[in-house]
């Protein structure tokens, strides 16, 4: 029952999930297989998953990964959320996310633009990409997305047709790829 929602919902909002212009891609723009993460900077489980990912995609080389920042963790999150989306306008988005995700410790403005410098960003100039209405757009469609899709936590992930909530170790997504693959 659950399974099937899921797969209603991954359809119904394939659109937002896969063709939103504003929700960043790492690994494989052109993979043949799509990973949709919802993710929050402050969250143990995402830095977790975010180890996993990254050596999967690494293994792969055949993965594009839609990254949707989901900040339900508090204010931290939304300034991650929003710098890292920001940081786009300077080419490193890359850079902050894998910064950030693979930082130990509270977040905070100050932390976080600290990370951000030290990953060469401008900071007055992402300060001021920061405010742009454009972010805050895509994080509530990111978070209206969630909701649709029935996420209660991050990391979530979409895998073709597959809802998968909670973390993930590397041989679980290996197969969760494999299935997609296979269609």
């Amino acid at each position: 029952q659950r399974d099937t929602q899921a797969v209603k919902a991954i359809q119904e909002n394939r659109a937002g999930l896969m063709n939103d212009p504003e929700s960043p891609i790492l690994g494989n723009p052109n993979g043949d297989v799509t990973i949709v993460e919802f993710s929050d900077y402050q969250c143990p489980y995402c830095k977790r998953a975010h180890t996993t990912v990254k050596s999967v995609l690494a293994a792969d080389g055949k993965v594009k990964l839609i990254f949707k920042d989901l900040p339900i963790l508090g204010e931290p999150s939304r300034i991650a959320a929003l710098a890292a989306l920001a940081a786009r306008t300077q080419n490193k988005f890359i850079e902050l996310h894998n910064a950030m995700m693979e930082y130990n410790g509270k977040l905070d403005r100050d932390r976080i633009m600290q990370i951000a410098g030290s990953v060469g960003l401008d900071l007055d100039r992402l300060q001021k990409d920061m405010e742009d209405p454009k972010l805050k757009e895509t994080i509530e469609r990111n978070m209206a997305l969630a909701s649709a899709l029935g996420v209660r936590g991050t990391p979530a992930f979409v895998i073709g047709n597959q809802f998968v909530p909670g973390a993930v170790d590397a041989d679980a997504l290996k197969k969760l790829i494999s299935d997609a693959r296979k269609g």
